[in-house]
C-alpha cells in the first residue's frame, strides 16, 4: 500500500518565507538590543565616574 504524499509548492514556498521574515526580524531585534545593550554600560561607566568623582569632592569635607 503507498501513501500518496501531496506537495504544494505555493504553501511551502509561503512556509520558508513566513520563517525567513521571522528569522530576519529576531536577528534585527537581536541587533538592536546588543546596541541598547552596549549604550546603557556606557552610561553606566559614564554615571559611575562621576559618582567617583563626588565621592572624591566629598571627602574634601570629611564625608565618606
Amino acid at each position: 500500500m503507498s501513501t500518496a504524499i501531496r506537495f504544494d509548492p505555493e504553501a511551502a514556498a509561503n512556509a520558508l518565507l513566513a520563517e525567513q521574515s521571522e528569522r530576519e526580524r529576531v536577528v534585527r531585534d537581536l541587533a538592536a538590543s546588543y546596541g541598547d545593550i552596549l549604550q546603557r554600560e556606557q552610561d553606566l561607566d559614564t554615571a559611575r565616574a562621576e559618582h567617583l568623582q563626588l565621592r572624591v569632592r566629598a571627602s574634601e569635607f570629611g564625608i565618606t
